[in-house]
């Protein structure tokens, strides 16, 4: 972590720029190691330590979320080629996940989203679960 950034050429470009990091990323799937490295910047100083749990939790929650896109709605299966159709169809995604996941039934988020499909009652129940977002 450097919190040195008085050198740093167009750093007013970022609001709040006070720490600039570098992440080394080592993974094991299947026997295979594979290494990365990211660069990243910051609007807190603190310690690498406290870095390294914000950015673990980060990805935690990336994976977790790509894991329910990718299950769900066949996120990687995806053809759409124009970037502009891509961008959209990944909102409107998110958007049905976090309704799915908001709606209290029981059952599989594919199970819903397979009976919402299917059943326009409710379809429009899982719709008017998400009423209350901006009120929580």
């Amino acid at each position: 972590i450097l919190t040195n950034v008085e050198g740093v050429r167009h750093r007013d470009d970022w609001a709040d720029l006070r720490a600039i990091g570098m992440a080394f990323y080592e993974r094991t799937i299947r026997g295979r190691t594979s290494e990365e490295i990211h660069y990243f910047i910051g609007s807190r100083v603190m310690p690498a330590k406290r870095y390294a749990e914000v950015l673990r939790g980060h990805w935690s929650i990336e994976n977790q979320l790509h894991w329910h896109l990718d299950v769900t709605f066949e996120e990687d299966a995806s053809r759409v080629q124009r970037p502009n159709a891509a961008e959209n169809l990944a909102l409107i995604r998110r958007m049905a996940l976090g309704l799915l996941k908001r709606h209290a039934g029981k059952g599989s988020l594919a199970c819903k989203r397979y009976t919402a499909a299917l059943d326009p009652a409710f379809l429009e129940e899982i719709l008017q679960s998400g009423d209350n977002l901006d009120k929580g």
